[in-house]
């Protein structure tokens, strides 16, 4: 009889489960712990190495159901492998996924952390000229700071210079102030013009008669050529070119300018005038206040005259303060005091025309420098 070498049988050697198969993946070999790859082939090739010796029917059997469960092993085997394969890939594309993910994460924060550079970048170089603008606003608001204060000190040192000059026409103004005073009590027209009134004689002006005692006559005129003493009809017209003259005089110092008749002063080459000014149709007309050589007849004369300083009497309460004073004798369009012009007829009638006329111009000469100053005051 011989006897046949039987191989050793290799060594199982059971590997930890996270090892050697995925979790959860069953042994092939119930009872078995589980084998590397390299095992099984190993116990493979001994299976068949076995089956080649020539062993009996029942060692065949046995040696086959090894063999196909050493087969079956390589198959689970290689499932797990293609299953553990199949998960590492999928592990490895999630890192990749995740790793690409987060590379692109990384990118996207890098853009927007370089935009966000940009704009602080920006933004402070939009700063810095805010900065500049700023130093050189401070710069000007310094200067005209400066020049602000310089103005300062010369609008105060120019109070105070307005401040003495102020001081100086205040002292100046009360000196005017008390010559205005001064002038009202002194008016140099009142000892330019004197008029008199001398008892049993008729009115003067500066020593000349306005007329002559008169004896009965119908007018001035035919009484003066009437009178039993000489007729000084020089001296007469001489006479009334003083008041002509004493009455422009208060016109002039007054703003007075007559819009119905005008004066015109006498001279050497004649008496003096009064004429109505010209309206519509009607022309300039003068008329003497005196006597020529050869007539005279001064009653038209002496009615215009009264016209003439009524309206200057309205003139003077009305804008030179007259309005609280009274006349003498009141005047009006055709009358003075209480003789009516246009009907006297005798000597008494002219006397107290001529003597109306000069107690009205000695009123009027003593309050001149009262008028002007009053209508100074009120333009």
């Amino acid at each position: 009889m011989s006897y046949i070498s039987i191989p050793d049988r290799p060594q199982v050697t059971a590997l930890p489960p996270s090892a050697s198969s995925p979790a959860g993946v069953p042994s092939p070999v119930p009872g078995l712990p589980l084998t590397s790859p390299s095992h099984i082939l190993s116990q493979k090739r001994y299976v068949s190495d076995l089956l080649n010796l020539g062993l009996g029917t029942s060692s065949r059997s046995c040696c086959g159901m090894c063999l196909r469960a050493v087969e079956e092993a390589i198959a689970a085997n290689n499932t797990r492998m293609s299953e553990s394969i199949k998960i590492l890939k999928e592990e490895r594309r999630r890192e990749k996924a995740s790793k690409n993910f987060n590379e692109e994460n990384i990118r996207e924060e890098i853009e927007e952390l370089r935009s966000k550079l940009k704009m602080y970048d920006s933004e402070y170089a939009s700063l810095q000229e805010l900065d500049e603008d700023i130093s050189s606003a401070d710069a000007d608001v310094d200067g005209e700071l400066g020049s602000a204060h310089k103005r300062l000190n010369d609008i105060h040192l120019n109070s105070e210079r307005f401040k003495v000059l102020i001081e100086e026409i205040l002292q100046k103004n009360s000196l005017a102030s008390s010559l205005v005073n001064s002038l009202r009590s002194y008016s140099v027209i009142s000892k330019m013009y004197s008029i008199k009134f001398p008892p049993s004689s008729p009115p003067s002006i500066n020593g000349l008669k306005l007329s002559t005692s008169p004896p009965t006559s119908l007018t001035l005129t035919s009484y003066l050529h009437r009178t039993s003493q000489p007729i000084t009809w020089p001296e007469i017209t001489a006479a009334w070119t003083e008041v002509c003259k004493l009455i422009k005089n208060i016109s002039n110092l007054t703003n007075f300018h007559g819009s119905r008749f005008e004066i015109l002063t006498g001279g050497s080459l004649g008496p003096s005038k009064v004429g109505s000014l010209p309206r519509g149709k009607r022309q300039m007309q003068w008329y003497d206040l005196g006597r020529r050589e050869g007539s005279g007849n001064i009653s038209v004369g002496l009615g215009l005259l009264v016209r003439y300083l009524s309206d200057f009497w309205a003139h003077a309460q009305s804008n030179c303060g007259g309005g609280s004073m009274f006349m003498p004798f009141v005047m009006g369009e055709d009358r003075i005091g209480g003789i009516r012009l246009s009907l006297c007829k005798g000597r008494e009638d002219w006397e107290k025309v001529v003597e109306g006329i000069a107690r009205n111009l000695e009123f009027m000469k003593n309050h001149a420098t009262t008028f002007a100053v009053a209508g100074a005051k009120k333009a």
